[in-house]
């Protein structure tokens, strides 16, 4: 549908697409967009929101990510359970939503302003759990600290965001998934076992709430939100 759009500045300087046309649009406001379609016009389309998915978690630094990203090739080598590796290690404090992309640094400034006052803790690792016979995890103790932050940024998106509570927010079980989706019954025990040989006991000070966002089919490490240094 998008195709074919184009833009041209005072000096006649052409800017293909889209996104092109929205960037410079913003320091030249007067240009108009064309298309060789008249019917798809730039008002039905510079003015569209474009919807992304994303979602809020603690992230581990860069050893302890490692090492669970290990796990995650170690079970992929031995039985093709892959679907963890979409995204990388985390406790995830909010399930993914639906956001206009527009707005990210609204909501980022927003999330900051509702973090300012919040102290580092420490986040520890020890254990292995499951949910039934199809998601293995590194358990994550329930600190007080850990169960406020998530408590908040519950409230926080049920008011800014307008977002009802779901299963995971009113029983709230702190994890690490290492495997889940395309992990079959047949392969739980096995991958249970396996997992148990390599998790690891760790612990760690976090001092930021990150903003995964979903690219090309894989949760990306977006935005990062500090707590109060």
């Amino acid at each position: 549908m998008f195709s074919g759009y184009f833009c041209r500045d005072e000096s006649g300087h052409r800017t293909d697409g889209i996104a092109g046309c929205r960037s410079a649009k913003r320091d030249s406001p007067k240009l108009k967009l064309a298309h060789p379609d008249s019917a798809l016009n730039e008002n039905n389309c510079l003015s569209m929101k474009v919807i992304q998915k994303y979602f809020l978690a603690l992230v581990p630094p860069p050893e302890i990510l490692e090492k669970a990203h290990q796990i995650k090739l170690s079970i992929r080598e031995e039985f093709g359970i892959k679907y963890a590796l979409k995204s990388p290690p985390h406790i995830t404090v909010k399930m993914p939503f639906d956001y206009n992309e527009a707005k990210e640094d609204v909501l980022v400034e927003r999330l900051s302003e509702q973090l300012r006052e919040q102290e580092p803790f420490v986040v520890k690792i020890s254990g292995v759990g499951a949910f039934g016979n199809r998601v293995v995890f590194l358990s994550i103790e329930k600190s007080e600290p850990l169960l406020r932050l998530q408590l908040q940024v519950k409230e926080f998106c049920k008011k800014q965001l307008h977002l009802v509570d779901e299963l995971s927010d009113r029983n709230f079980n702190p994890h690490m998934t290492v495997a889940f989706k395309d992990l079959k019954a047949v392969h739980f025990a096995e991958v249970l076992s396996r997992v148990r040989e390599q998790a690891f006991v760790a612990e760690y000070s976090t001092g930021d709430l990150t903003l995964l966002k979903r690219i090309g089919g894989a949760w990306n490490l977006h935005r990062n939100i500090p707590f109060k240094r």
